[in-house]
């Protein structure tokens, strides 16, 4: 019988499996602004990928200790107070930032943030003692350093 032969050209698309966790490109994220920091002012950017392809690689942000104060852009990561932060108040914030990718399932990771208030003169000094402007004490210039007064 004669040899039969033919050809055919084949093409295999191979599909991504959700193997890959989301990764913060730091496993702590330290961000130093002043207080009275303006609403919504970017604070920074909690930076964060994915090794996966399409919805496998899409990666949602939350804040997932709770916060009023912080809102966090999803897509961006970009990090954002609500209300104007006061260092007399609280000196510092510790925020847990989780990354959700969009596979089935879905697969995370999370980052500490910390936020550290800088201090900046917006207090005025208050006078304790005395309580009165009727009492003061007269120091002469020639008074020596140390001396009792």
């Amino acid at each position: 019988s004669p040899h039969l032969e033919s050809e055919a050209t084949v093409i295999v698309t191979v599909l991504d499996k959700n193997d890959n966790n989301p990764r913060f490109i730091n496993k702590d994220f330290n961000f130093f602004v002043p207080e009275n920091f303006p609403d919504l002012g970017e604070i920074g950017v909690i930076g964060v990928t994915d090794a996966d392809a399409s919805k496998n690689g899409w990666i949602a942000l939350s804040i997932s200790n709770g916060s009023d104060i912080f809102v966090i852009d999803s897509g961006k990561g970009t990090l954002r107070a609500k209300i104007p932060l006061d260092r007399e108040l609280q000196s510092s914030y510790v925020l847990w930032v989780e990354a959700v990718d969009g596979g089935v399932p879905p697969l995370s990771s999370s980052a500490k943030v910390t936020v550290l208030l800088l201090d900046i003169n917006d207090n005025p000094p208050i006078v304790l003692f005395p309580q009165s402007n009727m009492t003061y004490l007269l120091v002469l210039p020639s008074t020596l350093p140390g001396s009792s007064i």
